[in-house]
């Protein structure tokens, strides 16, 4: 009798698209599974272990990279402990970071025997941010990696747009990827198809669009407009000057000076993508979640501490050139024991912003 082959399915999506709130989602939504989750962070402090929820066969966290960055090496060892485990599993999710490129690790399925024998990739489902998708992928190539390989795109955070956003997005998406499926989601919204049984991988349409990546432009029209992108070669992604900047302190931060730095540093048109982290405030005895896209953040209670010991800061910022000296600076401000004297404090940011902007 031959023996079933895992499903796997990969989830990807640029920085901020909602990709750990769908992974959360399927989780909690098939609670008789046995998941196994690969959670991969750009940056060396893992913050997305502590936002998944809990799976029962744990989280594999990757960090210091992406997946397609790293040696596949990595990856490979990690399938190996799944599989090593005493308690098969019967579903793997791959949570890819927000600037990977989902080819080469889907590659890592089908090009490496032991793998392939073992795991079969169900579907690539890639998330877009209804209301920056454009302007990604204008500018960042790897967002149209992640549109133009996928099995199932998802149209996500369609409340915050009005229908035409939406029907420019998805008819732009839909040249770009004419064998995709099209989803569209708000937070009202829930999804008429099970994400976890799609069989829609095929591996001799994803080969030919692979091997046809280094030469195939794709391109879509709108209005006077025309964006032309390539996609990049097998294993070395450039992620266009994308840096991930992480901190880790156990000083408190100033509610009130943060929330005037981030302010600043999200208005100010910095390059800066995505910041997210678990926050230590003063005055504040839970933990704080703290994410922002692009110039939206919001914040959200985790419960208490565990312990004194426990009480830190872990934040990372992740952009386009960004000064980590400056941040660091800029830190230090907010972590600082001075009473808040505004007119000091708003003249030692506005050096530090100046700064970045150069």
């Amino acid at each position: 009798m031959t023996k079933s082959k895992i499903p796997v399915t990969i989830i990807t999506g640029f920085l901020g698209a909602g990709k750990t709130t769908l992974l959360n989602h399927l989780i909690s939504q098939h609670k008789e599974k046995r998941f196994a989750v690969i959670e991969n962070e750009f940056g060396e402090v893992g913050i997305d272990g502590a936002l998944v929820m809990d799976a029962k066969e744990g989280i594999f966290e990757l960090s210091n990279g992406c997946l397609c960055c790293t040696l596949n090496d990595d990856l490979i060892n990690v399938l190996q402990k799944i599989l090593d485990r005493d308690r098969k599993i019967e579903h793997l999710l791959v949570e890819t970071t927000g600037i990977a490129d989902p080819g080469p690790i889907a590659m890592t399925f089908l090009s490496d025997p032991y793998v392939k024998e073992a795991f079969r990739i169900d579907g690539i489902v890639t998330l877009t941010d209804a209301q920056f998708i454009e302007q990604q992928l204008e500018d960042q190539e790897v967002a149209c990696n992640q549109v133009t390989m996928a099995d199932v795109i998802i149209i996500n955070k369609i409340d915050r747009v009005d229908s035409y956003q939406t029907d420019t997005v998805k008819n732009i998406i839909r040249r770009m990827n004419p064998g995709s499926r099209i989803l569209l989601h708000g937070k009202d919204s829930s999804f008429d198809v099970n994400l976890l049984q799609l069989n829609a991988f095929s591996e001799q349409s994803f080969l030919s669009a692979f091997n046809n990546s280094k030469k195939q432009t794709y391109s879509y029209q709108k209005d006077t407009a025309s964006y032309s992108n390539l996609l990049s070669p097998t294993k070395q992604v450039r992620h266009a000057d994308i840096h991930s900047h992480s901190f880790v302190f156990k000083a408190p931060l100033d509610v009130l000076k943060f929330n005037i730095f981030i302010r600043a540093l999200l208005t100010e048109q910095l390059n800066v993508f995505r910041i997210k982290g678990i926050l230590n405030l003063n005055a504040v005895e839970e933990k704080i979640l703290f994410q922002a896209v692009n110039s939206q953040y919001a914040t959200d209670s985790m419960g208490p501490w565990i312990s004194e010991d426990e009480r830190e800061t872990k934040i990372v910022f992740i952009g386009k050139k960004l000064n980590n000296t400056l941040i660091q600076g800029a830190l230090d401000l907010c972590t600082s024991p001075e009473a808040f004297e505004p007119e000091i404090f708003y003249n030692q940011l506005n050096r530090i912003i100046l700064g970045m902007k150069k």
